[in-house]
């Protein structure tokens, strides 16, 4: 399946694709498992485990998982089986969330940062008179308009 054209709506199969890898990455356990093994050529199942404080048998579970999606490659070496990255793609994603996340986080801190004098003082916020709440919603004021 080739990939849309950025000015051509998404096919459905192809939304589906993508929407299944966003499903396989919105687990927290296989994140850090791609995270583990970016620091590292390979490593097993239990190297894995040990090194996020996990179960053997959960992490091995998400590994399967990373694997059907072709995120992982492994291989076997003598009774170990062997996990790698397969596809790198997936730290770009990461890389692109974790700076979304960041700037969201300065955002919000710059919020509630507090005064000097350590009282909390909100933000001016700047207010249109047209979409003040009681023209938005006649309900507010009381009245129909």
């Amino acid at each position: 399946m080739d990939l849309p054209d950025h000015d051509q709506p998404i096919p459905p199969e192809f939304a589906e694709l993508v929407g299944q890898r966003f499903a396989v990455l919105a687990e927290p356990m296989r994140i850090r498992l791609l995270d583990a093994l970016r620091h590292r050529e390979e490593a097993s199942v239990g190297q894995l485990a040990g090194a996020l404080g996990a179960g053997h048998a959960n992490a091995s579970k998400h590994l399967n998982v990373l694997y059907a999606e072709r995120m992982v490659a492994r291989r076997k070496e003598g009774t170990s089986v062997l996990y790698s990255i397969s596809d790198p793609s997936v730290f770009r994603l990461c890389e692109e969330v974790c700076g979304g996340i960041q700037r969201s986080l300065r955002e919000l801190e710059a919020l509630v940062e507090p005064a000097a004098d350590g009282a909390f003082r909100p933000p001016a916020i700047e207010q249109d008179r047209a979409a003040t709440p009681s023209r938005l919603n006649p309900a507010l004021t009381g009245g129909e308009r």
